[in-house]
Parts: structure tokens; sequence; C-alpha cells
């Protein structure tokens, strides 16, 4: 049997209200920022130029294209959401290769360096 809370918010509040309140509760968790050592930073760049990593970049950047051609073609209130979802795709993929041009500060954190090669990945970029 439902709880009479959860039968008012039934009754009273709409759907996507709902889902905030829910989402309010029950957040999702940041775990912080992982250490990366300088190392380890050289190891990820050689990574992203090995030819398994390139195909990737190449089918995640079409999975972006894609995700942006069908929002094109969506009309109404739900374009917003869609050109979301696209932009979302792109910039995650690219934050992820971003980490080959970081450095390592003294604490343990990332943090941009004008100094650090940007280890060639203009031909990463779509």
């Amino acid at each position: 049997m439902k709880t009479l809370r959860a039968w008012l918010l039934e009754k009273l509040v709409c759907p996507q209200h709902r889902a905030v309140l829910a989402a309010l509760e029950k957040p999702d968790r940041y775990f912080g920022e992982a250490e990366f050592t300088k190392a380890e930073i050289a190891q990820f760049r050689e990574l992203l130029r090995s030819p398994l990593m390139q195909k990737l970049d190449l089918a995640m950047v079409n999975l972006a294209q894609g995700q942006a051609q069908k929002a094109i073609q969506v009309a109404g209130p739900e374009a917003a959401h869609a050109c979301g979802v696209a932009w979302g795709y792109r910039a995650a993929w690219q934050q992820f290769k971003s980490i080959s041009t970081l450095a390592v500060a003294e604490d343990g954190t990332l943090g941009a360096d004008g100094d650090t090669a940007p280890a060639d990945l203009a031909r990463f970029h779509p």
C-alpha cells in the first residue's frame, strides 16, 4: 500500500516535478578528482595515439554526429533535450581525450599547463 506522502505526490505533483524531488532526495554522488601522475598522463597520451584508440575516437565522433543529426530533425519542446544530448556526447568524449594535455600539480590534482605538449591531438578533433 502506498504511503500517504506517495499518494499525495502522485495526485498533486506532475511527473517532472516528482523526478526533481526524487533527485534532490538522492542526488548523484560526486566521487572527487582522481589523482594522476605525470607518468600516467604520458601513458594515456601514448594510448590515444594507438590504432585502436584512433578507431574508437572515430566511432565516438560518428556517434556524436549521429546524435546531432537526429537533434536537427526534432521539433517542439523536445528539441532542446535532443540538442543537449548531442552536445553531451561530444563534450564528454572531448573531455576524456583532454586528460592527455593536463599536468599534475604538486598536490596531485590536475590542471591545465601551458608548457604541456598537446600530444598531437589535432587529428582527433572532428
